[in-house]
């Protein structure tokens, strides 16, 4: 059991009891008072050291580095998406169509050998064509370097055929304003003598030049035992539209017409 202070005391010399109760019994004023004041102990608590403040300041700029990373990974999600949408969109192909694209594009026929070799432009510049026909294209910025005294000679004879990429008045400065059936076209060029009587609907339109090609393309292949130029009778039709053509030419041979080498053949060897 607890005793009571009187108890403790109790049997103690007066002086020795007197102090006891005296301790005892004192206010304790000294904690509350080193509270007060802030002794060591406490003040150690309250205030945080230099090595703390470090620790937090170094704590707040992790977060805020942290807090960056974040926002920068969401832009580049953003971009990698905006990118990915635009990929995914049809390609927009934009064509500027400028002077210098433009051309003109001609077609060689001429009754020359198969071996024939036609060079335009210095060293071929515009291209070659070998044989009788073949197909030229000239840029439009290039036409006064490409319209030389030989090729104006081709475009006159019709040898030369313009066929895009001028205009009607550049048709008619370069003397290449086509007049309805004035020229043969590729399919009947390439095909004369199995037209037969169908020659006989498109001759009187064709002009001098590619008249004379028909007759010149008759003439080779009766010389080399061509059945297709044995039909007198279409031969001598034909050449009667064609001296018609090239009445008052003044050209002596021409106004005989230009089958007329066929038919003397003929007739020739009928005689012998």
């Amino acid at each position: 059991m607890g005793r009571t202070s009187s108890e403790k005391t109790e049997g103690m010399p007066p002086e020795k009891r007197t102090a006891a109760q005296t301790a005892e019994n004192a206010p304790a004023t000294g904690g509350e008072e080193e509270k007060k004041t802030g002794g060591k102990g406490t003040r150690s608590e309250t205030v945080p050291s230099s090595a703390a403040q470090k620790k937090e300041a170094l704590a707040e700029n992790d977060g805020e580095v942290e807090a960056l990373k974040e926002t920068v990974a969401k832009l580049q999600e953003q971009l990698q998406a905006a990118l990915s949408a635009k990929a995914a969109q049809p390609a927009q192909v934009i064509q500027v169509v400028t002077p210098d694209s433009e051309k003109v594009t001609m077609r060689f026929q001429a009754d020359v050998a198969d071996d024939n070799v036609a060079v335009f432009g210095p060293s071929g510049l515009y291209g070659q064509v070998t044989g009788k026909m073949g197909t030229v294209v000239v840029p439009k910025a290039e036409w006064s370097r490409f319209y030389t005294d030989s090729v104006r000679r081709m475009i006159d004879r019709r040898w030369l055929v313009v066929l895009t990429g001028m205009s009607e008045d550049e048709r008619k400065l370069f003397h290449c304003a086509y007049k309805k059936g004035e020229v043969l076209d590729e399919k009947a060029f390439a095909g004369l003598l199995d037209m037969g009587e169908e020659l006989l609907k498109i001759f009187p339109e064709l002009c001098i030049s590619h008249q004379r090609m028909v007759g010149k393309a008759f003439w080779e292949a009766y010389n080399q035992g061509d059945s297709r130029a044995n039909d007198r009778t279409l031969i001598v039709k034909l050449n009667e539209l064609s001296k018609k053509a090239a009445a008052g030419s003044g050209d002596k041979l021409l106004e005989k017409g230009v089958f007329n080498p066929v038919i003397e053949a003929m007739n020739k060897k009928d005689a012998d």
